[in-house]
């Protein structure tokens, strides 16, 4: 009555029970009663404590954030906010569709942002395994400021004295304090093509998970300034993506550079009850080398090696609108976790405290 979306749409036949059964079986149910056989569930891959958790650090803010699993490609959590109550949908229906906050829709999925700063690791590792750069060669100009449609981009942190003189900026201090220029300056001089093959080895522009995404998701408004390689490379030119594109494309750096395949649906149960556990893709696709994939991490340490961070705010539309991005990762073993949470509205501080938390929780959670 209210249409599908996500595992309902993509499920829709199985949680009906027009799939699943025996070709007799369906026919005759059909036959006597003109309905399909009793509906077989679908077993998630989300954890629901930590699904719970991240909900709710999220409920005071406009955004979506994710946790996904490196080295498998399971979704671990994923939320939207704000929300909505399914229970009480019927009557509330015309309200939310008017709401100026949009809960029917899923930002985890659906949303489109312009990533900003968060595609320097992606870049760097790219580059670096091309031998285009090394992470600890000197650069200039560390905190110089970007102009992007009218609005200036500088450092997502304020780089220390020290971190500023030419004997210690280079593109590691570049990546750990979020400066944009030295990245403009690489997407100038390495031009269009090659970032469009980076972002094409991060399958920034494929759908992340079929059975959760639209075909064609609308993309936003982007800055009149157009695609240019100088904005492109520091994600203000025309790419947008999704939270989960971008879980997905930390998530293989996190597992040395390959790309892993996404999944939500972990069992289907058969008609007796019994449960099927479906299979991982072992498929992958490397992005970049393992050592480039691994020296990026390693620049992102935070907190004396706890976890590896990138935050940054992006700008997103017209009026300097920004939203604010976080992209952490798991340290050197397993679990090797990444979470990526996107804020339309808050500081740059609550989207890192959410991913830190969010970290923490499904550290927790898988041990």
């Amino acid at each position: 009555r209210f249409a599908q979306a996500g595992l309902e749409r993509s499920r829709d036949e199985y949680l009906r029970g027009e799939t699943g059964h025996d070709v007799l079986t369906t026919w005759w149910q059909h036959l006597t009663l003109g309905t399909p056989p009793r509906g077989l569930g679908i077993r998630l891959t989300l954890d629901a404590t930590l699904q719970a958790e991240v909900a709710e650090a999220l409920s005071p803010y406009r955004g979506a954030a994710g946790v996904v699993s490196a080295s498998t490609g399971d979704i671990l959590a994923m939320a939207s906010s704000p929300s909505y109550d399914a229970n009480t949908l019927e009557a509330e229906w015309a309200d939310l569709t008017v709401r100026a906050d949009a809960p029917l829709l899923n930002r985890a999925t659906q949303g489109r942002y312009q990533p900003g700063m968060m595609l320097a690791p992606l870049l760097l590792s790219v580059a670096a395994d091309d031998s285009e750069v090394t992470l600890d060669q000197a650069l200039e100009g560390l905190s110089a400021g970007v102009n992007v449609d009218s609005e200036q981009l500088g450092c997502s942190l304020t780089p220390r004295e020290a971190d500023q003189a030419a004997a210690a900026a280079s593109y590691a201090t570049a990546l750990y304090f979020g400066c944009p220029a030295p990245l403009s300056q690489l997407g100038t001089r390495l031009g269009a093509a090659w970032l469009d093959e980076t972002i094409a080895r991060y399958a920034l522009r494929e759908t992340a998970l079929e059975e959760l995404e639209p075909a064609q998701p609308t993309p936003p408004e982007i800055p009149a300034a157009g695609s240019v390689p100088g904005l492109e490379a520091i994600g203000q030119g025309s790419l947008a993506v999704t939270p989960l594109q971008l879980a997905r494309a930390y998530a293989a750096l996190r597992s040395n550079g390959a790309l892993p395949s996404l999944r939500i649906v972990s069992g289907l149960e058969e008609p007796g009850g019994a449960w099927v556990d479906l299979p991982l893709d072992e498929g992958r696709r490397q992005t970049a080398g393992t050592a480039a994939a691994a020296a990026v991490l390693l620049a992102l340490d935070r907190d004396s090696g706890d976890f590896r961070a990138m935050a940054a705010s992006a700008l997103t539309g017209s009026g300097g609108r920004r939203v604010n991005w976080f992209a952490g990762a798991s340290p050197e073993g397993e679990p090797g976790l990444v979470v990526v949470v996107v804020l339309e509205n808050g500081t740059l501080a609550d989207a890192w405290r959410i991913g830190k938390q969010a970290l923490v929780g499904a550290g927790a959670a898988v041990h």
